[in-house]
């Protein structure tokens, strides 16, 4: 079950990691998570992989986000567990010494922007959408209030957690969240074209690139936000969230 929810390729140097859940719009559930766990391994042990390309299958979604589904399935005894596997997924995926190119094509939101944001190089179909609408059911986006300052600035990535807008494809690439957009058609290709040119440079050069560059962006946030999430799934505005998402009607959170 892991291995089809999680799609992996190599092809002249590229990995390429499929997120395959496209009957939930790619969302994140625990055979998504052990498949990136598991591909994430792969990609670092493998020597003949220069790069990795990420996207997702289809052409609605790249990754929707978490499937608000399993957050019923948690005790808090559970949910500890929950975030620090969330987390680790994230860290693990920017801690890949390789370069790690999200090919974004389609919807983004939540995990699948952080997934993005945890990349080196975001490319995106112009079909593309992405948003942080965590704090409408309840949470924080966990590795979102960690990044996203880092790559928009601190009072846009206030504005797009604090308001869960989601953005076009265009604007994500105007406020410095998206490398580049290109016609939906084009997206492998665009990504395959930056791959082959890191490809070209020397592989130790790069690699003192990305390490130098995450160094200064540990996520010292860490535990607090674990911490501070984990606190999220003992409230009646969680509870009250998630309903009001799986019911399709406005929610009424009293701060509780």
């Amino acid at each position: 079950m892991t291995e089809e929810k999680v799609k992996y390729a190599e092809q002249n140097g590229i990995a390429y990691v499929t997120v395959n859940n496209p009957k939930k719009m790619n969302c994140l559930d625990f055979d998504v998570y052990e498949g990136l766990f598991s591909v994430f391994r792969t990609i670092q042990d493998n020597d003949e992989v220069r790069v990795a390309i990420v996207t997702g299958e289809g052409d609605k979604a790249f990754v929707s986000g978490q499937d608000i589904n399993t957050f019923q399935m948690y005790p808090p005894p559970e949910a500890k567990r929950f975030l620090r596997n969330t987390l680790r997924m994230f860290i693990d995926l920017e801690s890949l010494s390789k370069p790690i190119i999200a090919a974004v094509n389609g919807l983004a939101l939540g995990g699948g922007t952080e997934i993005a944001l945890a990349c080196d190089i975001v490319v995106a179909s112009e079909n593309a959408r992405f948003g942080l609408p965590e704090a409408g059911i309840g949470v924080a986006p966990i590795w979102g209030v960690i990044r996203l300052a880092n790559a928009v600035g601190r009072y846009k990535a206030k504005e797009l957690m604090m308001t869960g807008d989601i953005i076009s494809a265009e604007e994500a690439h105007r406020i410095g969240l998206v490398n580049k957009v290109v016609p939906h058609e084009k997206l492998l290709g665009a990504a395959e074209e930056i791959a082959g040119k890191i490809m070209s440079k020397a592989p130790l050069a790069i690699d003192l690139i990305k390490s130098s560059i995450n160094r200064d962006m540990l996520p010292k946030g860490a535990a607090f936000t674990t911490q501070a999430n984990m606190h999220f799934f003992q409230t009646e505005d969680l509870k009250e969230g998630m309903e009001a998402f799986l019911h399709k009607r406005k929610p009424q959170f009293r701060g509780l």
